[in-house]
């Protein structure tokens, strides 16, 4: 049984979707990140973090090397860097991440004002 042309379009076109999806994920990470990173509010320990990926990517040093295995040596590399910005992303406290997001974003998600933009004040009831 043979399948139609259409079919294969649609999950041509799905795939594609996902591979940019997963593109645009990858690339708000590293945003995410790098605004993390000089967020004055975010402590040096978990600044660490990105630090050490860093130097890992740059390092002789690997997991799986390059020369011996070809392109699968460079995937223990995105994989460390991968793993290490959602961690990174992870410990930082999550309201901060989420406004950062916000502004990755768009403000497309939840509120989109700062704290700058709140006056407390108090309701009084007579």
């Amino acid at each position: 049984m043979s399948e139609s042309p259409n079919r294969r379009d649609d999950r041509s076109l799905a795939t594609l979707d996902e591979r940019v999806g997963a593109f645009r994920g990858l690339y708000d990470r590293i945003i995410l990140s790098w605004q993390l990173f000089w967020d004055k509010r975010v402590g040096l320990l978990p600044k660490l973090i990105p630090i050490f990926a860093l130097i890992y990517v740059i390092s002789p040093i690997d997991l799986l090397p390059a020369l011996a295995l070809g392109p699968l040596g460079m995937v223990d590399d995105a994989s460390v860097v991968a793993l290490m910005l959602a961690l990174f992303a992870e410990v930082v406290p999550h309201d901060i991440v989420e406004e950062h997001m916000r502004r990755i974003r768009g403000g497309s998600q939840g509120s989109s004002y700062s704290d700058d933009d709140v006056i407390d004040g108090e309701v009084i009831e007579e």
